[in-house]
């Protein structure tokens, strides 16, 4: 899936169903779940960058497009003569990242990456770095630990970086005015999964970028990304590279539910995977998401597995996929398929397994745990 992706609206977990469905281990165990990006897989995720980005404002812009760029600043009224409260942060030797869409620049430190399963586009807009994409998730309205977002907000009442910020922030938080990119920002304890965050003004529009981060090195190199962001001239806008097309062959959604029955029969991750999508939804019936890479959910589901997990599944009928409205948007013509999973001791439960498509391919996106058996 080239990456942009969206994201449904959230709600709320409870510790048994992320359990089943994979997202959590068994009996307490820390929710390792990852959200998914899917423009090229249905975009599954569009309305997680607006979730996220609720923390910060609540209201983002348009889709990520990835590439690399140098040029020189941009012109735009916001702009500044720097001066000495510019932010002094060492620029990282990394990858140079730039979204023509969203239009911005940035430099990442070595290893960070672009995680396709928090970042999202579409009228609403943002992307998640992290030095380990694969394994970064979220869980209902938390926060995303261990990683930096950028994102980008209409302003329609042209309020400054500081007023901007002033309307973000938890009560108390400090609030600085600081020299970005040229222009005149505002730093601070932005939003209430943030260690820290920027916001960078162009034209009518605002940019926050901000990190949440345990480990003392990974904060260190977020302040040096903050201190690099860039926003893009129009001219560099349109020199961007465009995502690379979904090159994921057609499958149908048949294919898919006889698939998911041979692998559970099995247990086999590798047949299970092969019609995995890149990034997988967890549900509870009445309740919001968890989210996780494909990588991760397998890796989780190796663990129910080893715990002595059994799943078994109705491959027919394919069933509307009711339950996350069919009828438009990202879940338009979804179809579930029923299963039952089991652990030693423990009375079955009705899981259903979600698929979804991009255009003439069907995958296996997320599950949704029933309360009625």
């Amino acid at each position: 899936m080239p990456d942009n992706a969206t994201c449904p609206a959230v709600g709320r977990h409870t510790a048994r169903g992320q359990r089943e469905l994979g997202v959590e281990h068994r009996q307490g165990r820390t929710n390792q779940m990852k959200v998914r990006s899917a423009q090229s897989n249905m975009h599954l995720f569009k309305r997680l960058g607006v979730a996220l980005a609720v923390l910060l404002s609540g209201c983002v812009a348009a889709g990520p497009t990835p590439g690399v760029g140098s040029a020189p600043p941009s012109s735009s009224p916001n702009s500044v003569a720097p001066s000495a409260s510019a932010l002094a942060l060492a620029t990282p030797k990394g990858a140079t990242y730039a979204s023509g869409a969203l239009g911005y620049r940035l430099e990442l430190p070595p290893g960070w990456q672009r995680a396709p399963c928090l970042s999202n586009a579409g009228p609403a807009g943002s992307e998640w770095f992290t030095p380990q994409p694969d394994r970064a998730g979220f869980v209902d309205m938390g926060g995303v630990p261990n990683a930096l977002s950028v994102s980008v907000h209409a302003n329609p009442k042209g309020l400054t970086p500081r007023e901007w910020a002033r309307g973000a922030a938890p009560l108390g938080s400090r609030i600085e005015d600081v020299i970005i990119d040229g222009r005149q920002a505002a730093r601070g304890g932005i939003g209430v999964y943030q260690d820290e965050a920027i916001v960078v003004p162009d034209a009518d529009r605002m940019f926050v970028v901000g990190y949440l981060f345990t480990d003392e090195v990974r904060k260190r190199e977020a302040q040096a990304v903050l201190g690099s962001f860039h926003v893009l001239t129009s001219a560099e806008r349109l020199a961007a590279p465009t995502p690379t097309p979904d090159s994921t062959p057609a499958r149908s959604a048949e294919s898919v539910a006889d698939t998911l029955a041979d692998g559970f029969a099995r247990r086999d991750l590798g047949v299970l995977g092969s019609v995995l999508a890149p990034c997988v939804m967890s549900y509870n019936e009445g309740g919001g998401p968890g989210g996780s890479a494909g990588a991760l959910f397998l890796d989780t589901l190796r663990d129910q597995f080893a715990r002595g997990l059994s799943v078994s599944v109705k491959a027919r009928p394919l069933r509307p996929g009711l339950f996350l409205g069919q009828a438009s948007g990202a879940f338009a013509g979804s179809l579930t398929l029923d299963a039952t999973w089991a652990y030693p001791g423990e009375p079955p439960r009705r899981i259903d397994l979600l698929l979804a498509h991009q255009g003439d391919t069907w995958s296996w996106v997320g599950t949704v745990i029933r309360f009625g058996n």
